[in-house]
């Protein structure tokens, strides 16, 4: 999935949602790009990165985050990375 997005002024970052569960647009700058990935640089050094589900939030927007391991054991399969968030908007 496409992690990186494009905020309203074309700047290139990725979503992340904080304790509180507010969406947060945090402008990145790719150092390196291959068939293995990206990598960025920008980001504190610890971040709910949103994986799934990003291009349907905004910045500012209150979401209810659940983090990839929950997700993945309701599913009934191997725990993923616990520093990752998948967001759904929340209705209030």
């Amino acid at each position: 999935p496409a992690i990186l997005a494009l905020d309203t002024d074309g700047v290139l970052g990725v979503k992340t949602v904080d304790d509180d569960g507010v969406v947060h647009f945090v402008s990145v700058e790719i150092i390196r790009a291959d068939d293995n990935g990206v990598w960025i640089a920008g980001l504190p050094e610890q971040v709910r990165l949103i994986t799934s589900g990003q291009g349907f939030v905004s910045d500012g927007e209150r979401v209810r985050a659940v983090d990839e391991d929950a997700q993945d054991h309701a599913a009934g399969a191997l725990a993923g990375a616990a520093a990752n968030a998948f967001a759904t908007a929340s209705n209030g």
